[in-house]
């Protein structure tokens, strides 16, 4: 029975063996993984393909530590809420799947870029034009999951990938739907106490620490907020020492003005619109993603990043950024509505 076993093993050894030679790292349904991206609480996201499409994707699945029921809920809504989403500037979801041996996985775009945390990080804060530039894709995004009462409920930079797609540089991505809140649906309140914080602390909007309180679009506002502020910054609203600390600053301290933080001037009407998305009332905060949308169209920068300008910059920060796959380099070209600047 022992020499079985040991045969067993080394059988498995040489499999593994040959799997990595070969690149590989074994299957899950029609999709071969290559590599693996990243990894998180949940699980693992991979990079694949799929046996005849042979396009690359990006796999998550869930981890085998994460199998009880509210964990399989949460993972499985993920996928079928985002799978309803259908705008350009929000990941696309292509396939759903659970292996002969209970793997639960989702197949999704494969996105060739940086995200807005690192991109801060390696090359320093963004312009004003920039900025907007960015908070107009993302506005339309959260518009059209707003719109079929979708919250995402963790707008963060590192949930916010730019790309080169189809030669249109700076194409803004949101991923991670993995905190969603479906607010038109009853079964939701069953994946989760509402009395639990969820979030991340430092893009948290201020009656989120309340128990019980309404779940609206201007959580995600307050978030988009924070995120514009660590663009034009690098810094976040409120640093803090930690965790609590943070929190309470959030519900309770009046965020230091953009141009006071930077220490250098900021244009007043980006300004006063980034400080209105972090008022403490969601009453007053700008009403919808749509609105605020249609208040950064009115801000004097709108245009100033121009499709030019974001193909140089991605050229000359490429290596900086140290990316895992290079660029698709085209020649730069006008894209959808939700990246072009209205006429003035």
């Amino acid at each position: 029975m022992g020499v079985a076993l040991l045969g067993l093993v080394a059988v498995g050894v040489l499999i593994a063996f040959f799997r990595r030679r070969r690149g590989g790292l074994g299957r899950l349904g029609p999709y071969t993984l290559d590599r693996k991206l990243g990894e998180g609480g949940m699980g693992q996201v991979y990079l694949g393909h799929h046996a005849r499409l042979r396009r690359p994707t990006a796999i998550k699945t869930l981890g085998q530590g994460s199998r009880d029921a509210e964990a399989l809920g949460r993972f499985e809504q993920e996928v079928q809420l985002t799978a309803l989403l259908r705008h350009p500037c929000t990941v696309s979801v292509y396939d759903y799947g659970r292996t002969r041996g209970g793997r639960f996985y989702y197949a999704m775009e494969y996105l060739t870029g940086a995200s807005i945390e690192k991109i801060v990080r390696t090359t320093g804060p963004f312009s004003e034009g920039r900025t907007i530039h960015v908070l107009r894709q993302l506005c339309g995004s959260l518009s059209e999951a707003h719109g079929i009462r979708l919250i995402h409920r963790d707008i963060k930079p590192s949930n916010l990938i730019l790309c080169v797609r189809g030669g249109v540089y700076d194409w803004l991505k949101v991923v991670d739907f993995g905190l969603v809140k479906d607010v038109g649906n009853d079964l939701d309140e069953k994946l989760g106490s509402e009395d639990t914080i969820t979030g991340t602390p430092l893009y948290m909007a201020p009656e989120a620490l309340r128990p019980k309180f309404r779940h609206d679009g201007r959580q995600d506002i307050y978030a988009v907020g924070a995120v514009a502020y660590y663009m034009l910054s690098g810094t976040h609203v409120f640093p803090g020492t930690n965790q609590m600390a943070v929190l309470k600053q959030h519900a309770q301290d009046k965020p230091e003005p953009l141009s006071k933080r930077t220490g250098r001037p900021i244009e007043p009407t980006l300004e006063a619109l980034i400080l209105q998305c972090l008022e403490k009332k969601p009453e007053d905060r700008p009403p919808t993603a749509g609105a605020l949308l249609h208040a950064l169209d009115l801000c004097p920068d709108v245009g100033a990043w121009t499709s030019q300008a974001a193909q140089a910059w991605w050229i000359q920060h490429e290596a900086a950024l140290d990316l895992p796959e290079p660029l698709p380099h085209a020649e730069a070209t006008a894209g959808f509505f939700a990246v072009q600047a209205p006429p003035r």
